[in-house]
């Protein structure tokens, strides 16, 4: 991955300015990339569903809308609100770093570090990763997420199983509090590491790590920018679309097949890799499905692209996709 020398000078006198963070996150290539807490996987199957159900001190969190949870939904499950949480942890002054605010948070929802812990979701398989991978990001390790959402688990369950009608409201009205309650206490570092812009500034061109967008191709190649300032990529990224690694019915493929996408994207999925899209949400289903194949280590740069492109000291790339 070479990339011109104007953004290799651009890179460098950027980070020049940044000593002390450009040495993060460097032990993540260390890092096996299967993520197994107390024998259970971290994607579970509607299979499974009456054994993880049946788990002592289980807690159901239901990333579901709160029209759908009202509805319907696991006796006990507690809501949280994706949209608030995909905001917080894009939000510059609060974002991932602040880890013991969101420790208070997730404490406040009754996850306390020591509990199994189940995401479910509304089937898009987009909402329980990003939980996932922030409580990862916090310590808290044995989270599963149930994979095809309610939609899979829903038939198994059954209606005498399931519950309706109004709760108490359970996500923040506001950002984290860390005066909320006792925070869930920290654990060994991740499986799957967490990048900011300058971890990514620093990782871009080093041949050590291949790049992965897994946005849409009018995303990559800058024909659909959304609402970002400027459209493309990253430097060096290959696509995978993140829609490749999720079956017809909506649940992850299964491991030989996530490793036959990357391979036909030219990746290859026993070097590390680097995962992004727009804003957190795809790249978190792409580190869950490769943590489920055991491919990497693997990273993720959660910012995503619409925090890199509003930042006119990040480069660019507007190219066609790489076959």
């Amino acid at each position: 991955m070479r990339l011109p020398t104007v953004v290799l000078l651009a890179v460098s006198m950027l980070l020049a300015f940044v000593p002390s963070a450009v040495d993060a996150a460097d032990d993540w290539l260390a890092r096996a990339a299967e993520v197994r807490i107390a024998g259970r996987a971290a994607v579970v199957g509607p299979d499974q569903a009456a054994e993880i159900l049946s788990l002592p001190g289980l807690v159901v969190i239901d990333a579901r809308d709160a029209d759908d949870h009202e509805n319907e939904r696991i006796p006990g499950s507690i809501r949280i609100d994706d949209a608030a949480w995909k905001r917080w942890s894009l939000d510059e002054s609060i974002g991932l770093h602040d880890e013991n605010a969101w420790r208070h948070e997730a404490a406040r929802l009754g996850i306390d570090g020591r509990s199994p812990v189940l995401v479910i979701d509304d089937g898009s398989m987009t909402r329980a990763p990003r939980i996932w991978f922030i409580l990862h990001r916090l310590g808290i390790r044995d989270v599963m997420v149930a994979d095809g959402g309610l939609p899979a688990w829903r038939p198994v369950i059954g209606d005498q199983q399931m519950t309706c009608g109004p709760v108490l409201a359970s996500a923040s009205s506001s950002s984290p509090n860390p005066a909320a309650a006792p925070a869930a206490p920290p654990a060994e570092s991740s499986p799957i590491a967490w990048l900011d812009r300058i971890d990514m500034l620093r990782w871009l061109g080093d041949g050590r790590v291949q790049l992965v967008d897994v946005r849409s191709p009018a995303e990559f190649d800058g024909s659909r920018p959304l609402r970002n300032p400027r459209g493309g990529h990253l430097p060096g990224a290959r696509l995978v679309p993140h829609g490749e690694l999720l079956t017809a019915d909506g649940r992850l493929c299964g491991p030989a097949e996530i490793r036959a996408v990357l391979a036909d994207h030219g990746v290859d999925p026993t070097l590390p890799i680097i995962l992004y899209c727009q804003s957190g949400a795809r790249a978190t289903l792409a580190a869950l499905a490769l943590a489920r194949a055991g491919v990497g280590p693997v990273a993720c740069y959660y910012e995503g692209f619409g925090l890199w492109s509003r930042d006119d000291r990040c480069p660019v790339v507007v190219d066609a996709v790489t076959p």
